[in-house]
């Protein structure tokens, strides 16, 4: 088991990462919860179905019976949601000693992590995420939940107290799940301008083999370090992580595109801006472009987002992303060394980006 330790400043002790194969033993074997009053549960539906009895023995080994169960899909990110958890910790006279454990993707690990954040002025949660995607881009910093057809617009500096990554989790994932995970893998592999990451990511893409949980301790390590470097997003690199986040934001709101395609795409989108304003080279614009094409052949999205580019929609609704300000346009775009945030951004210039990102073809 690989562990990670991310210290904290405004809550009090550690994040603690661990990373490896069956796991979740050490949760129940070293009593890490039994510090708690009470703990309630919160699973993926479809998690649970698949995994009751191993959910179950957990719950039981740690002397809780209280189990909700949610929907990881974007509507349910919501205040009703939040009001449930609430609802069910009032029921059970949850205290500040008690503790929320979220079981499941990304969605439910920022609703768990936002509800935890605000039931009595915080209380400790544990994240045990069941996909590859939350894995690799798992809570350290930041939770938040969506509101009125706006994404993660509400929300905390918040961490979870454990996160657990157990790999076997992954070997019943669809192959299009690993795949939507390593483009976040990819964000971070770009943001450090790490090059022999790339290259394992490419021999994957190529049908290659790949380790899983070296992978997922490099993702995770990559986003501790911006995060540590600013705690609480004041000073830009916390906001590197938004890279491909402004426009994947747009596609999941308002075309339904799932988060990890919606990234691919905004990382594309990104790339376009940021050689557009000369802040990489035709090098590295096409080597970018390169591993792009190899995660295309197996998303194979493309033509189906630029039918659906409508310009003045879109320069609308980027008006409110979370990362803007002073009525700007905001995006993190990559340079030669790794990233930079671009605050100034015209009208014309994210024209021009969809206008190109429309008549891109990897063929």
């Amino acid at each position: 088991m690989q562990s990670i330790i991310v210290r904290q400043k405004k809550q009090q002790g550690t994040e603690e990462i661990c990373i490896g194969n069956d796991i979740i033993s050490t949760l129940v074997n070293k009593k890490l919860l039994n510090k708690y009053d009470k703990v309630l549960f919160v699973a993926d539906v479809n998690v649970y179905e698949k995994y009751k009895a191993y959910i179950d023995n957990i719950a039981k080994s740690l002397d809780s019976e209280n189990v909700i169960l949610v929907k990881p899909e974007l509507e349910f990110k919501d205040f009703n949601n939040c009001g449930i958890i609430f609802d069910k910790l009032v029921d059970m006279k949850a205290s500040r000693k008690s503790c929320l454990v979220a079981i499941g993707g990304g969605y439910v690990g920022d609703l768990v992590g936002f509800t935890a954040s605000v039931y009595m002025r915080g209380i400790d949660f544990v994240q045990i995420p069941s996909t590859f995607m939350a894995m690799a881009d798992g809570v350290i910093g930041k939770v938040a939940i969506n509101y009125n057809g706006h994404k993660n617009i509400i929300g905390n500096f918040y961490s979870p107290r454990y996160i657990f990554c157990d790999t076997n989790f992954l070997e019943s994932l669809k192959e299009e799940e690993i795949l939507f995970g390593m483009v976040e893998v990819w964000k971070h592999a770009l943001l450090k301008n790490n090059r022999e990451v790339i290259n394992k990511i490419e021999t994957f893409l190529n049908g290659g083999e790949i380790d899983l949980e070296k992978i997922i301790y490099f993702s995770m390590k990559t986003k501790k370090d911006f995060v540590k470097a600013d705690l609480e997003d004041t000073k830009g690199r916390h906001k590197a992580l938004s890279l491909g986040h402004t426009f994947a934001n747009y596609l999941e709101a308002h075309k339904n595109f799932r988060h990890g395609v919606a990234v691919f795409y905004g990382i594309i989108f990104s790339t376009i801006l940021s050689f557009e304003l000369n802040k990489v080279g035709n090098k590295k614009y096409r080597s970018i472009l390169s591993t792009a094409a190899l995660f295309e052949k197996s998303i194979n999205g493309l033509k189906k987002l630029q039918i659906e580019i409508d310009m003045e929609h879109i320069l609308e609704k980027l008006k409110f992303d979370k990362i803007n300000s002073h009525g700007g346009y905001s995006f993190v775009l990559l340079d030669n060394g790794g990233y930079m945030v671009n605050t100034g951004m015209s009208k014309e210039l994210i024209r021009k980006g969809l206008n190109k990102l429309k008549e891109l073809s990897f063929e």
